[in-house]
């Protein structure tokens, strides 16, 4: 799967709507991904989602929304509607080009939603995925569905709350102490894809958000279109975004830092203040 992600916390409406704005015309026409893949791939017109946590007036609202049309077709009017007079938000987006063997339907676009052991809702969307045999071996005794009828990111997000369930901690750190031994498993047991990037918004009980973003690829011939950016801002906010959004937000004025590759970040935010953990992933 060859899609493009954000995974975002921001304060202000010029910062997310730039954000917005690069990840249509980069969807739209992914100039990296028609350079690495020779043609083969020149944009992401099947599907896109969003799973955003918004704060305003003292309350968190959720959007969760997703659908197979391309995110330039579909419009996103409704998203920046949402999105006026908030004070934060915290969240992910994706848009998508499926695999060969994967279902296109509203079903398989992204982000996904699963609830795990200490009552998370998990929205999760990926660049890249798995053997998906190999995982269907993992989950299929817990499982009724067909594995053609899904694609690899629902059988990861299976997967990541099997592990989840066996953590404990507080959300934020069980989230990325979960990551991390997930992707200890995956390429022990060669489960991983070339790349398995994947962005998380995390909504606990007692409202405690959280974002999510592993970096993880293997193949240095298709470096460039799996790398993930950093963006900050003077207001305190941050953003990850695909290589091509990187680019699109450059032309803006934005100044990107590349992500070190195999690496497990999750912000979560703490009595109004937005913390970090991380885990290295090179000692697999």
């Amino acid at each position: 799967m060859n899609c493009r992600l954000v995974g975002l916390y921001t304060k202000t409406r010029q910062f997310v709507e730039d954000i917005l704005e690069s990840l249509v015309t980069a969807s739209k026409y992914d100039y990296i991904a028609d350079r690495v893949f020779k043609g083969r791939i020149k944009s992401h017109d099947d599907g896109w989602g969003c799973a955003l946590a918004l704060m305003k007036n003292s309350a968190w609202r959720i959007v969760f929304y997703k659908t197979v049309k391309p995110i330039w077709k579909d419009g996103i009017s409704f998203l920046k509607k949402s999105l006026e007079n908030f004070h934060q938000v915290i969240g992910v987006i994706h848009t998508r080009k499926a695999s060969s063997n994967t279902p296109i339907d509203t079903f398989s676009s992204h982000p996904f939603h699963v609830v795990v052991a200490d009552g998370s809702s998990l929205y999760l969307v990926q660049n890249g995925g798995l053997n998906k045999k190999g995982a269907w071996e993992v989950i299929c005794e817990e499982c009724d569905f067909e594995p053609d009828d899904v694609s690899d990111t629902f059988m990861y997000s299976l997967m990541l709350a099997k592990y989840y369930k066996l953590g404990s901690g507080a959300p934020p750190e069980r989230l990325a102490k979960t990551l991390r031994k997930l992707h200890f498993f995956l390429e022990a047991e060669d489960l991983a894809g070339r790349c398995v990037n994947t962005f998380l918004l995390q909504y606990a009980p007692r409202d405690k958000v959280a974002l999510g973003i592993v970096v993880y690829y293997t193949q240095e011939k298709y470096r460039e279109y799996y790398e993930v950016y950093e963006i900050t801002t003077e207001d305190g906010e941050i953003a990850y975004v695909s290589s091509t959004v990187a680019e699109e937000l450059e032309k803006k004025g934005y100044s990107v830092k590349l992500v070190e590759n195999r690496k497990i970040i999750v912000h979560f935010l703490e009595d109004g203040v937005l913390r970090k953990i991380s885990y290295d992933l090179k000692s697999i």
